[in-house]
């Protein structure tokens, strides 16, 4: 059997590689079982949070030079057992979010007990983007850049591409979320450096996505997005996930009806759903994001409670959560307005919070997002005056922080909030400045949609 072991992990690396991850993921559960490491598949949010706050106490002790430092693994049953638990991050993060954190987990206790690897840095960089998805953005923040010393102190480039993938994605929640873009860059040249080109295209994707909600113009993206669509093609790892980006990307730039749908039927949608629940959840967010953005509540209020009711708790800290969260924030006070419905008014009060508290650890990424949130409660709730200082503080705030999408949304959203109270002149005002920065962006088609109010 140990001859075979290698043999294996290349087995189940193509598996991954062919987009075939619930056999990957059964076939390296059983070689572990034959290397001794039997993990419970299933358990509870709750027991999973006492593992997790288990480990934490294991590391508490244990400073970052220690760990940089650490006696190095030499069981080689171990070393075998890490490198099939760090090929089982992947499949697990998009299909299994009951099992994932339990590899994750495993994966630093192993560590801790019989000494480092090159996997180890997988291990770490998961372990802070659970602790990201937790809202413990610090200690995530800690074991994010931990985990890219590690790649440093091995040299090895195997995992570096996804290391890199990872923890770029964790620390965007507390450095500008601007400059991830380079990380990803990296990150997609070292994965091919490796021959890895799975995590070549996730660091395609992932910096893709980045530009487009970090302002960067809306061309040069499409032009990044052809670029990746041409690499993803070429090695036949093109997702239906970035097909739906790239569709709502022409949409922004051209208008509601540049595009038709390229799945009519739903089935790819189906698709998702069945093998790939991560992405199905994302993909239903393109469609709520740009239904919110060209204003169509009727479209907007079902694709929101169609993307509600994709729940899927990944355990990981992805930076576009960070936009799904805001833009659904947005969405529910806006439903809550229209229909009066209290649950939608709880879902933006409870978003705003969990903005404001991101927003203690990165102002700004997040300020911005925070205030135009508080704007639109205040809205809600009919106080007027403290709507109009708080969305004059978000359209600040983003231009500060050079958010132009958010600089946008944030002077459009308080044009219709001085619509309604009759203060035409500053709503003329903010309609000019929000077409301005849709032109600006490359938005051309949303920014059209603002003529009728000039």
């Amino acid at each position: 059997f140990e001859d075979k072991l290698i043999v294996l992990y290349y087995f189940v690396s193509a598996l991954c590689d062919a987009c075939l991850l619930n056999e990957a993921i059964a076939k390296a559960i059983w070689v572990l079982s034959m290397l001794g490491e039997n993990l419970h598949q299933t358990s509870s949010r709750d027991e999973t949070l006492i593992l997790v706050e288990e480990t934490k106490k294991m590391l508490i002790e244990v400073s970052d030079d220690d760990l940089l430092n650490y006696n190095l693994m030499t069981d080689s049953s171990k070393i075998m057992a890490m490198k099939f638990l760090s090929r089982l991050e992947v499949p697990l993060v998009m299909t299994n979010s009951d099992f994932f954190p339990i590899v994750v987990l495993q994966m630093v206790k192993l560590t801790l007990l019989h000494g480092m690897t090159p996997m180890s840095a997988i291990g770490f960089v998961y372990f802070g983007s659970m602790l990201a998805s937790l809202g413990q953005l610090r200690e995530g923040y800690r074991f994010a850049n931990l985990a890219k010393k590690l790649v440093q102190r091995f040299g090895s480039k195997e995992m570096a591409g996804e290391v890199i993938a990872i923890s770029s994605q964790t620390i965007g929640y507390i450095e500008p979320m601007q400059s991830i873009i380079l990380f990803h860059a990296e990150g997609h040249t070292t994965a091919l450096e490796a021959g890895d080109i799975r995590i070549a295209s996730l660091n395609l994707l992932l910096q893709c996505n980045t530009l487009v909600w970090c302002g960067s113009s809306l061309n040069d993206a499409k032009i990044m997005f052809d670029e990746a669509s041409h690499f993803m093609k070429q090695h036949n790892v093109l997702s239906l996930l970035f097909i739906a980006e790239t569709r709502e990307l022409d949409k922004l730039v051209n208008g509601w009806e540049s595009v038709t749908s390229t799945d009519p039927d739903g089935s790819s949608e189906y698709y998702l759903q069945g093998k790939n629940p991560l992405a199905a959840q994302s993909s239903r967010f393109q469609g709520l994001m740009i239904s919110f953005i060209y204003r169509n509540f009727e479209v907007t209020e079902s694709a929101a409670e169609r993307y509600i009711g994709c729940k899927y708790d990944s355990w990981i800290a992805l930076n576009y959560k960070t936009i799904e969260t805001f833009i659904l924030g947005l969405v529910s006070f806006w439903i809550f307005r229209q229909t009066n419905r209290i649950q939608w008014l709880e879902t933006g009060v409870r978003i705003k919070q969990i903005m404001e508290k991101w927003s203690e650890t990165s102002r700004w990424n997040f300020l911005q997002k925070f205030y135009l949130l508080e704007a639109e409660e205040h809205f809600c709730n009919e106080r007027y005056e403290s709507a109009k200082l708080s969305y004059d503080v978000a359209i600040a705030f983003a231009a500060k922080h050079k958010f132009i999408v958010d600089e946008a949304l944030a002077c459009e959203l308080a044009g219709y909030f001085a619509l309604r109270i009759s203060d035409h002149s500053n709503s003329l005002d903010y309609f000019k400045m929000a077409y301005e920065k849709y032109r600006d962006w490359g938005a051309h088609g949303k920014a059209a949609t603002l003529l009728q109010y000039q």
